[in-house]
């Protein structure tokens, strides 16, 4: 006996079947599994074919990949995402570094794509774009003039020019990577909505920083540049922040962040010596729970100051645990693990786990197990007291 599910149900299923992965950054990244979903889905038989074609939610998946020459085969599914998906908003994702240069008579495949995202920009919910230098200029000149209502989340990487930005009332996440980052053009797209905000930028440190002088209301901020040579404006105030990542620790001595849960910082330049940056910092974020590390790990003295964190995670970027790999040891720890030889052990009281691995970014990735994770792993559980605890060791090999 055949039992037929309501079509709510099956929609349910559908729109589950289909649903776009989470963000990854910092390199959009075409998903090929999404935008053959409803395809296949709709050629499972007519029943579900008449369902699915009626829905336009099911058709909101605008991914293209980069290759340029594979995207002639991808105009009959654009036309049909344009006829099914009606006005419903859509995400969008094109990572386009063609070495091409196009002009505005072009009639190419890729050329007409990207026109056809941009005429539709007013329904984006979410985009992630990288454009090329060769066609930016002719991709992004009317990007900033217009209207996305809708536009919860956009990643933009910009190559040698500026980057010009949407009006989005509703934007809570902001990505920006451009060599050239202007400010006022942050500042014009600027909105109260923003709660996310990551940016990596070779001009940020020499620009009048407004997104974090009128961003209070931030939740997770990352700044993955060296700050080195920014004007001391006092102290940054984000009452909100849960979440902060910096390449530049010594940033941590100018943001206040009484709410913060999650720090990630990159240790390489941070020495025994400069505990004082970590202690100050640790007086003002008393519910810090999650400490990551990345980059070369030269004392864990300097991290003892954050005492009521629950899980303390070790991840390196690939390139370094690839040089360590080597047989490169020595420049990734300087003095080794010199804590080894301390008296007195470092005290995590309410740790519960450690997690150890290398990262292709220090915001995600599976964890590889290197030596020296090993090594780390054996000295914190045998070495330093948890609060007698069972500290929970995630990634060491069996």
């Amino acid at each position: 006996m055949e039992i037929e599910l309501p079509d709510d149900i099956l929609l349910i299923i559908f729109r589950r079947f289909v649903a776009v992965e989470p963000v990854d950054w910092p390199l959009p990244s075409y998903n090929k599994n999404c935008a053959r979903a409803p395809f296949t889905l709709a050629a499972v038989c007519s029943s579900w074919r008449f369902l699915i074609t009626h829905t336009c939610t099911l058709w909101t998946y605008f991914g293209f990949p980069s290759r340029t020459d594979e995207h002639g085969k991808h105009l009959y599914r654009l036309d049909t995402l344009m006829k099914l998906s009606k006005n419903a908003p859509i995400d969008v994702v094109f990572n386009w570094r063609a070495p091409t240069k196009f002009t505005q008579d072009d009639d190419s495949p890729s050329l007409r794509i990207l026109k056809t995202l941009h005429s539709i920009s007013s329904r984006w919910r979410s985009a992630e774009i990288d454009y090329s230098p060769h066609n930016l200029q002719l991709s992004s000149h009317k990007l900033h003039e217009s209207e996305a209502p809708y536009l919860e989340t956009l990643i933009i990487a910009f190559r040698s020019y500026p980057p010009r930005l949407p009006k989005a009332p509703r934007l809570r996440q902001l990505y920006l990577d451009s060599d050239r980052l202007d400010v006022s053009l942050l500042a014009q797209s600027y909105q109260p909505s923003l709660t996310h905000l990551v940016v990596w930028s070779a001009d940020f440190a020499a620009s009048e920083a407004f997104c974090l002088r009128h961003a209070s209301q931030l939740t997770e901020l990352c700044i993955l540049e060296d700050l080195d040579g920014y004007p001391d404006r006092g102290r940054y105030e984000f009452p909100c922040l849960v979440s902060l990542t910096l390449d530049d620790p010594w940033f941590m001595s100018r943001i206040a962040a009484p709410q913060l849960k999650c720090l990630a910082i990159n240790c390489t330049e941070l020495r025994e010596e400069n505990r004082e940056i970590s202690e100050q910092f640790a007086d003002i974020v008393p519910q810090l729970q999650q400490l990551v590390v990345w980059g070369a790990v030269n004392s864990l003295v300097i991290l003892a100051a954050f005492e009521h964190v629950q899980t303390l995670q070790f991840q390196r970027p690939a390139a370094v645990t690839k040089a360590f790999d080597a047989g490169n040891h020595y420049s990734l720890i300087p003095e080794g693990l010199h804590d080894l030889n301390k008296p007195t052990p470092i005290v995590w009281p309410r740790l519960e786990q450690v997690i150890f691995g290398a990262y292709d970014s220090p915001w995600g990735g599976q964890p590889t197990m290197t030596d020296l994770d090993t090594d780390l792993a054996t000295f914190v559980q045998t070495r330093y007291s948890c609060g007698g605890c069972n500290v929970k060791i995630h990634g060491r090999p069996s």
